[in-house]
């Protein structure tokens, strides 16, 4: 190709999405949105995600948060977040294949790709029709120890070879551009380099696995003998194993957003299905036990989306995430055992329907085979608990001083005996101090020698304890101001140590404190203006040690009796607004979809909708609004959507029981 054609290639691609470079961070968040509501869990094919269907997500935009603004992209940390938070919502398959693409393979090329493989590859992902990208790293003899790859690459005249096997990468068989991991040959694993491979460059599927959940994203076993050009060589920090860990860190931190959107619709689903449910002249919701599943449900997507708004307004996946190490390791391990165990509580309530793949009252059963998965892949928590503990070990000080592991390379447990006990570490250290603080947590069981199982639940202590402390520090801020453009930092900005984030926070309050009820919903509605109020305890979660003084409300306790944002009129019997599904005055059953819904999502439903239906007197009259007269409905009343005085609307997107029709039910609360 010429010189002159490659320059018309590459902008192509950002000719095409152009129109979505202006958007501020609200009105991209809407079109994601609006892209992302045929993918719904309950009603999309548990299949392969057909290029075509990528292809509707890629002109919504859902790659260009991760690309620089000189590639066509939006360069935004926010925006990848809240991206994978909205299709999490909808989809977690999806969420997750959209998370690999940019986290795992997109992001390592943006920070350290030369120029020359820069120019090559992104301009590609930056159009409507971009190819996929995967990692390739795990291999069938070598899961989370790295330290066992076995496949290598050495140089040769213009390039590098490079020849192994991986496996259990997402889309294996599907993606066009991959990231692999190798070591040099015959250098006894000291080296290690990462390298942009083209799928035709050699690297072949030669088997794929079924996986249980996640049916979006395919697996299996890829064999590799490539050539790869020499300036395709990325350069990630020393060429270390340790050089690896920021490029693991982007897709676990990612997982708050992942755990956030995800937890969000099963707190409410279940809900609805226990409220719906009759047992009796009662509803399911009534039983004492249900309640407490609720609210652990409730609970466990509060914690999370604590620890999403964390990721997003502490760290910077636009930059190196190293400093963070500890906290990220902590959101993986808290979100993803809080999915899992929120995915169970789902399950539970909806009984034998529950059990039953494709139930047209609920998403139970697929919910729980997607997420079981988290504990497991992109490090097992196991690995991450202990890690953590070790982490926090070397920074409190070692007995011996020296902050290293034994000879073997393993940890050899600790005693305390520097005179410093790990619980006197965590009262101090930064990420944690202010829930041992507010909670009175007595750790110091966690002074003894610990070997390797005491580590990993140790781990799990300090994360759960680092989770408490995002609650607090959350409930605490004051409600977000809305951004005018793309939320981004500038690309020079590094995220600080996690220490440094709460260095200036005073966490001595004995009452009360306020805060948002919520961050922004899936279309951006940011609900400020509703506060709810958190009391500090004394005391934390069933593990802490026995003090003789009595204890106030657990952690758990105080979420649990947040109320979940729902919007419910009347009293009694709730509008179809607060039902998850209604039947119209023409006998038609729609089910609830999503809501209450940003004005502009539910701007652009004003002409795609097949249906529009006014809900007056909080739902009590239907008026249907034909086609020609719904831009006149609107603007009669756009002005009071979501506000504070009577009347306000509430806009809701419902689907027909077959899915083929879609509502747009504006409600008016009185």
């Amino acid at each position: 190709m010429t010189g002159s054609a490659d320059a018309v290639a590459s902008v192509a691609p950002l000719a095409a999405l152009a129109p979505l470079a202006p958007l501020s961070t609200e009105e991209f968040i809407a079109g994601i949105e609006a892209a992302a509501a045929r993918f719904d869990a309950a009603t999309y094919p548990q299949r392969e995600l057909p290029a075509e269907d990528w292809a509707v997500l890629t002109e919504a935009g859902v790659l260009l948060p991760v690309l620089p603004a000189e590639y066509g992209g939006r360069d935004s940390h926010v925006e990848m977040c809240r991206v994978v938070e909205v299709l999490a919502e909808r989809n977690l398959a999806l969420a997750v294949y959209t998370a690999v693409v940019t986290g795992l393979a997109l992001r390592p090329v943006v920070l350290w790709a030369g120029e020359e493989a820069r120019r090559e590859v992104l301009p590609l992902f930056a159009g409507p029709l971009a190819p996929t990208a995967g990692f390739a790293s795990t291999e069938p003899g070598c899961g989370s120890a790295m330290s066992g790859l076995t496949t290598t690459f050495e140089e040769v005249e213009g390039g590098y070879r490079i020849r192994g096997r991986k496996h259990w990468q997402a889309l294996s068989a599907t993606a066009s551009w991959w990231l692999v991991v190798a070591r040099r040959d015959g250098d006894d694993g000291r080296e290690y380099g990462w390298f942009v491979v083209e799928r035709g460059d050699g690297f072949h599927t030669s088997h794929r696995y079924e996986a249980l959940g996640l049916k979006v994203i395919d697996y299996g076993v890829n064999d590799i003998d490539a050539f790869v050009p020499a300036h395709r060589r990325i350069e990630v920090g020393a060429g270390n194993l340790s050089s690896m860990v920021d490029i693991y860190l982007s897709g676990r931190a990612l997982i708050g957003a992942l755990a956030c959107g995800f937890l969000r619709r099963v707190a409410r689903e279940a809900r609805a299905y226990a409220d719906a449910r009759r047992i009796g002249r009662s509803p399911l919701s009534a039983i004492g036990f249900v309640r407490y599943r609720l609210e652990a449900v409730d609970s466990a997507h509060t914690v999370c989306a604590a620890l999403n708004h964390h990721v997003r307004t502490r760290l910077d996946l636009t930059s190196d995430l190293a400093p963070a190490f500890a906290s990220i390791q902590a959101v993986k391990i808290v979100a993803t055992e809080l999915m899992v165990s929120s995915a169970n509580h789902y399950q539970q309530l909806t009984g034998g329907e529950g059990y039953r793949s494709g139930s047209p009252t609920n998403i139970a059963a697929q919910a729980f085979l997607d997420s079981r998965v988290f504990t497991i892949f992109d490090g097992t928590n196991d690995l991450l608990s202990q890690q953590l503990a070790q982490h926090c070990l070397d920074r409190a000080g070692r007995a011996d001083g020296s902050g290293s592991l034994d000879s073997s390379g393993s940890p050899d447990g600790w005693d305390g005996s520097d005179g410093r006990g790990l619980s006197a570490f965590l009262a101090d250290w930064a990420p944690t101090a202010p829930a041992v603080s507010a909670h009175g947590l007595d750790l110091r069981f966690l002074d003894g020698e610990l070997g390797q199982e005491h580590l990993v639940l140790a781990g799990r202590v300090i994360a759960y304890t680092f989770a408490a402390a995002r609650v607090l520090e959350w409930a605490a801020e004051p409600a977000p101001t809305p951004t005018a453009g793309p939320a981004r930092r500038p690309r020079s900005s590094r995220p600080t140590s996690s220490a440094s984030a709460w260095s200036s926070t005073s966490w001595r309050a004995s009452g009360p404190v306020t805060g948002p009820t919520s961050e922004p919903g899936p279309a951006g509605l940011s609900r400020a203006s509703h506060q709810r109020v958190v009391p500090i305890p004394k005391t934390w979660e069933s593990w802490a040690m026995p003090k003789k003084r009595q204890r106030p409300a657990t952690l758990a306790e105080i979420t649990a009796a947040l109320p979940p944002v729902e919007y419910w009129y009347g009293e009694g019997i709730p509008s179809p607004a607060g039902r998850t599904e209604f039947t119209d005055d023409d006998g038609r059953l729609w089910r609830k979809v999503r809501g209450p819904l940003h004005r502009n999502l539910a701007r652009r439903l004003v002409t795609q909708a097949d249906e529009l239906i006014v809900g007056e007197g909080a739902g009590g009259h239907f008026r249907h609004v034909p086609p020609a007269d719904r831009l006149t409905a609107w603007h009669e009343i756009k002005d009071r959507l979501h506000a504070d005085e009577a009347p306000s609307y509430h806009p809701y997107e419902f689907a027909s029981m077959d899915g083929l029709l879609t509502l747009l039910y504006i409600e008016e609360s009185c």
